[in-house]
């Protein structure tokens, strides 16, 4: 009766049969006989392998309990029960057989298992108090378990428990890769510091690090933003907005602008401003206010090209301006004045001209503009349009007020009118500017003209004599030397001081054009005293001297402009007195080629010929200036 191998092939057979209820007898004997614990350990699990196959799950659950009973640590006694918890859902009792299995394993395995506890206590019971204990429990055992940290930060968070919710998410950030889930889960800490823990200083410092870099947070400048304004530390305002700008969008438009108000408004910084409205700019292209201030600020910084860029494009949205009201008139009228200014430091004056125009028709009184359209028109020969111009000057000016403006109209005025064959008028014109300001050089220029009509030599010598002491435009003391020398020459017959002249022009030139606003103008006047020098050396046949200055000539024109023609032709007899026949041959035909009277007049004779100094010499001195 007590043969336990025979007992066992029976329990084998009867369960071979299906005869599970004499297996079972056969089991629980041989169970009874069994000496070691082990042994009983391996009859209980059998048992409990037939009763699970009869779907009797309590005696399966008792039979591995046995098992346990004599073998505390037999794996597949725990597996059996876990699996027979977890097939009736039976949450707390899968809990508590891994808590059973994990006490028996170490490392790795067992930090798993623990893990395996925790997520049931959090997501299959639901007990978040419990869950959050056992996630502690799998940080104590490896203290960098992403997962574990993790859980902890989302459960400390719900269960409100701000201490450690601060604890695990620093621990937790330093497991995160930089980017947009970090900066998301700083600025979270940096609002627990901020409403929870009421650590502003740390709240700071959180959102400084989440509001930088890549995939920074919108959210926590915007937090940045908030606490600085309540500082009133507006320079770190700005940069808070700045940083909300910088992922790009309709957002960071706004928030620019309001950056900009702020640097305008409380920081008077409108470098910074322009930095601002670059950005705005840059993101917005056609933004009416980012056009209209950096229009200005690179007009008032003298970068004229930037501005007229700008300008360009504020044009280009006039039809949106409401020309019908009065403030805006004044503005539009203040922009195109600024745009023509900046188009005149380009050399380009006949855009400036349309500018000036427009501006006028807002503002007709605007005096700026008057002044500034009114030379725009005497450079251009438009003399009934500057006519008009320096009238109205007079008009609006009622003839009175700055001693310097009213001496400048008078003086353009009668500039005009005496191109204009309004003789009389003229004198009058320029005697009234020179009696309201006696040194006024555009009146003294226009009473050179006077006496040189006149043919009064010594008033008109007085006069320049004037003019180049007085004036502080190079253009004007140039042209002062060459009308004297002119005079000397052609009409007092005295070569030698013209020459002098002639000297000090070129001289003036040479030490101030680089000081002038246009120097091309200068160049023309310059061009001309070299040319009447190489002619007065060309009479005294000193050749060499002669081509050295028609080379500097050429220089100065950088090939040949105003004078190209009358420049080639003393080059030609420079040339041929220096026996150059082939070099004077090809000057005279360069001549020739540009100016077709010239040919007429000279056409067939050699470089040598005398009638070519004779057309030179009444070609140099018909000119002025």
């Amino acid at each position: 009766p007590e043969d336990r191998g025979i007992l066992e092939a029976l329990a084998r057979i009867a369960g071979a049969r299906g005869e599970h209820t004499l297996a079972l007898q056969y089991l629980e004997g041989l169970a009874t006989l069994a000496l070691e614990g082990e042994e009983k350990a391996r009859i209980y699990r059998h048992v409990a392998d037939v009763h699970q196959s009869m779907d009797n799950r309590e005696g399966a659950r008792q039979a591995w309990l046995n098992a346990l009973d004599h073998e505390p640590e037999d794996h597949d006694a725990l597996r059996g029960l876990r699996g027979l918890a977890e097939g009736e859902g039976d949450h707390k009792a899968v809990v508590g057989v891994l808590a059973r299995e994990a006490a028996l394993v170490a490392g790795d395995e067992q930090v798993s298992l623990y893990a395996r506890i925790a997520r049931i206590w959090e997501s299959d019971i639901g007990d978040e108090p419990v869950a959050s204990e056992a996630w502690r429990k799998v940080l104590e055992m490896d203290k960098e378990n992403a997962e574990a940290l993790e859980r902890l930060v989302g459960l400390t968070e719900k269960l409100e428990d701000w201490a450690s919710f601060v604890v695990h998410a620093e621990a937790r950030l330093n497991h995160m890769e930089e980017g947009a889930d970090q900066n998301a889960l700083l600025t979270r800490v940096g609002d627990v510091h901020l409403a929870q823990l009421r650590d502003e200083a740390k709240a700071l410092v959180c959102f400084d690090r989440a509001s930088t870099g890549e995939g920074s947070s919108i959210e926590a400048a915007k937090r940045l933003e908030k606490i600085y304004r309540g500082r009133k530390d507006w320079d770190k305002v700005v940069d808070a907005l700045k940083r909300q700008a910088a992922p790009g969008g309709v957002d960071a438009v706004k928030a620019l602008e309001k950056a900009v108000k702020l640097q305008v408004d409380k920081l008077d910084d409108k470098a910074q401003a322009g930095s601002s409205y670059e950005a705005i700019l840059a993101l917005d292209p056609s933004h009416s206010d980012a056009l209209t201030y950096l229009s200005e600020f690179r007009y008032q910084a003298g970068d004229a090209e930037g501005a007229v860029e700008l300008y360009a494009l504020r044009e280009d949205q006039s039809e949106s301006w409401d020309l019908d009201d009065f403030d805006v008139q004044i503005e539009v009228s203040l922009f195109y004045y600024h745009y023509a200014l900046s188009l005149i430091q380009l050399d380009r004056e006949d855009d400036a001209k349309l500018r000036l125009n427009r501006a006028l028709s807002l503002n007709p009184s605007h005096l700026p503009s008057l002044q500034t359209v009114g030379p725009l028109f005497v450079d251009a020969g438009e003399w009934k349009e500057a006519e008009q111009v320096y009238r109205n000057l007079l008009k609006y000016t009622g003839g009175a007020g700055d001693s310097g403006l009213l001496a400048d109209t008078y003086a353009n005025l009668g500039r005009v009118e005496w191109a204009l064959d309004k003789y009389d008028k003229a004198k009058k014109r320029f005697s009234k500017a020179l009696s309201v300001q006696a040194n006024n050089i555009t009146a003294l220029m226009g009473m050179g003209d006077v006496y040189y009509s006149d043919e009064d030599w010594p008033s008109l010598l007085n006069t320049y004599n004037s003019v180049i002491r007085y004036a502080h435009d190079p253009r004007s003391v140039i042209e002062a030397y060459l009308v004297k020398g002119h005079v000397l020459d052609v009409k007092m017959g005295l070569p030698d001081k013209a020459e002098q002249h002639y000297q000090k022009a070129k001289h003036y030139q040479e030490t101030l054009s680089g000081e002038a606003k246009h120097p091309a103008r200068l160049d023309r006047l310059a061009e001309l005293a070299l040319l009447k020098l190489s002619e007065l050396a060309l009479r005294e046949e000193k050749w060499g001297e002669a081509r050295d200055l028609v080379d500097s000539a050429l220089a100065v024109s950088n090939g040949a402009k105003t004078f190209g023609p009358e420049l080639h032709l003393a080059l030609a007899l420079s040339l041929a007195g220096a026996k150059d026949k082939k070099g004077a041959k090809a000057a005279l035909d360069e001549a020739c080629n540009l100016d077709s009277g010239l040919q007429e007049s000279v056409g067939g004779k050699g470089p040598s010929d005398a009638a070519l100094l004779t057309e030179l010499q009444a070609r140099v001195q018909a000119k002025r200036s």
